[in-house]
């Protein structure tokens, strides 16, 4: 009777899987069906006959379905179809914070050719309106980025490509200090090797930004962290490098090619970034 939207396509990602909403024993068939939705091609990626907590390398959350099956009361097993969208998911590996820390000092010519590739310019859209922003990727699949930039949980968001976009979705939020995560669904990503602690972060060290400043994929410039301070509740770091409009949700990196921070705007005519490391707390 439930109605779910479908996706085209369901990433992959190891979750844990459970049912919160059905106080019943579940029991799934020996080869676990993932598909889009009834109707479709399905693909059988997995092996298990006991009802309990589950580990597979499943494909994702809401748009999808998976095949379970219960004991009716003349103990006969009883398949359906159940949306993922009343299925509890626990995500697990690619949200690990990076952590290996790069000494060596790197040229601004470094910077772009080896640690631009980090960051993505994204858009969220919906039937009135489209956001354009920017992220940096922690694994191959997720990202960092801002949440003003997805504005709400309702809209679609993409990662832009060279001329081609990829679906992405959120998968952690915690809007009231600008901190979303979100999944890649189709495109590997080029990611980050090491976030730098905000105590780590020294005033007057050199900076480098790089986002999509007026859509301009990747733009890097150069500056220095001009202070540090905590404002309602989130550890932030003033910057001298340009960001403008786009380079929201992209990279504030140091000398070496570590991230420090998430850039974010203008707060009492400077430019900051949110600690790359708050992400976690």
């Amino acid at each position: 009777k439930h109605k779910s939207r479908h996706s085209a396509e369901c990433p992959s990602l190891k979750l844990k899987l459970s049912l919160p909403q059905q106080n019943i024993p579940v029991y799934l068939p020996k080869k676990l069906n993932i598909r889009t939705g009834p109707g479709t091609k399905y693909t059988k990626i997995g092996q298990t006959e006991e009802a309990r907590i589950y580990n597979f390398d499943l494909f994702q959350t809401e748009g999808c379905w998976i095949l379970i099956g219960k004991r009716d009361k003349n103990n006969s097993l009883r398949a359906g179809w159940v949306s993922a969208k009343y299925l509890r998911f626990e995500f697990q590996d690619h949200f690990v914070m990076p952590r290996k820390i790069n000494f060596e000092t790197l040229t601004i010519k470094d910077i772009k050719e080896n640690v631009s590739h980090t960051t993505y310019m994204i858009a969220s859209t919906d039937s009135e309106s489209v956001s354009q922003g920017s992220a940096v990727a922690i694994s191959t699949a997720v990202l960092l980025t801002n949440c003003h930039v997805i504005q709400d949980n309702n809209r679609n968001i993409y990662i832009l490509e060279k001329g081609k976009s990829y679906r992405a979705f959120l998968v952690k939020s915690k809007y009231h200090v600008d901190q979303c995560f979100i999944r890649s669904l189709e495109l590997p990503l080029s990611h980050v090797n090491g976030i730098k602690y905000f105590k780590e972060i020294k005033v007057s060290e050199r900076s480098f930004a790089i986002g999509a400043p007026r859509s301009r994929n990747r733009t890097v410039t150069e500056g220095v962290v001009t202070g540090k301070d905590v404002i309602y509740s989130a550890k932030i770091i003033q910057t001298s490098s340009y960001i403008d409009h786009g380079s929201s949700g992209g990279g504030l990196f140091d000398r070496s090619g570590n991230l420090m921070g998430i850039t974010t705007g203008k707060y009492r005519d400077e430019l900051y970034a949110i600690s790359a490391s708050e992400f976690w707390k």
